[in-house]
């Protein structure tokens, strides 16, 4: 696997749909035998159509990598925040008092990008940043002080507590999806559905 700071064209060029690609970044994979010659091929291509390549953001080939600021992990199937991103979300959190009455909506809403990021790999943390969200929205200009409310509070105290436990709880995305056929769908009479999968 690498990535780093190139065109869009390569991608089309080596006729690969292993090669992701946000902007300039890349990331290419493919089976622990061939993800070797895919990078080289790859590098190969961008050498030919006259693509600086950046040393320092070509990584791989490696099973873990990072890749847009989240650490993809394929023995594990798992994305998770890198060491350093972990750390500096954990820092900031401390920061928080669990007794703090007031804040700004500037830093509250620094605080919410921060976990709706952290919540790529740690989904069950999605549901703890809602009530921070509907906070947010209570003050018009980012300078306004806001009133922290209990639960507030508790959704930050459950992000500090939890933050180092369940990062890299994302798993990767099953390539199969469950045929449409081995489900089986039941009501009853108090008009609620139930959904029984047979494996």
């Amino acid at each position: 696997m690498s990535h780093g700071g190139m065109l869009g064209s390569p991608r089309r060029q080596c006729k690969s749909s292993k090669i992701l690609y946000y902007l300039d970044d890349f990331w290419c994979g493919d089976e622990k035998d061939k993800c070797l010659q895919t990078f080289i091929t790859f590098k190969h291509v961008c050498n030919q159509l006259n693509i600086p390549l950046s040393p320092g953001k070509l990584e791989g080939p490696t099973p873990i990598i990072t890749f847009l600021g989240i650490e993809l992990n394929a023995p594990h199937q798992s994305l998770s925040l890198p060491p350093e991103k972990l750390q500096q979300l954990q820092q900031e959190l401390s920061e928080w008092d669990p007794n703090g009455k007031k804040c700004t909506k500037r830093d509250l809403l620094s605080l919410i990008g921060k976990l709706s990021f952290a919540s790529k790999c740690i989904p069950a943390g999605r549901i703890f940043f809602r009530r921070l969200i509907d906070l947010s929205m209570k003050a018009q200009k980012l300078h306004h002080r806001l009133d922290l409310t209990i639960e507030a509070r508790q959704d930050i105290a459950w992000w500090a507590r939890f933050l180092p436990e369940w990062n890299g709880t994302a798993r990767f995305i099953e390539p199969t999806w469950t045929p449409a056929d081995s489900l089986q769908l039941f009501t009853y009479a108090a008009a609620s559905v139930g959904c029984l999968l047979h494996g």
